[in-house]
């Protein structure tokens, strides 16, 4: 019994391990003259968690490995983006 629940607790801190999210962060600008974003949304289209930009365009988001961000923003077209 001692032995099944030893290697149980192996495999769940494996599987955690593989599937822990991370939290990234990324600076949003506009493509035309590289000036911040200030208030741009960011959501992630797989665990449908947002955020927004802060005043210099900075953000932070969980994410895992695969999954699709959005950066949108009132007058521009929505970016998306895979994380690596």
């Amino acid at each position: 019994m001692l032995r099944s629940l030893s290697i149980f607790f192996i495999c769940f801190l494996v599987c955690h391990s593989l599937f822990a999210q991370r939290v990234v962060m990324g600076k949003v600008v506009s493509s035309k003259d590289k000036k911040p974003l200030s208030g741009c949304s960011i959501f992630n289209m797989n665990n449908q968690i947002g955020t927004v930009a802060n005043e210099i365009g900075v953000f932070e988001i969980e994410v895992n490995s695969g999954d699709l961000i959005q950066a949108s923003y009132l007058g521009m077209k929505i970016n998306e983006q895979y994380v690596s």
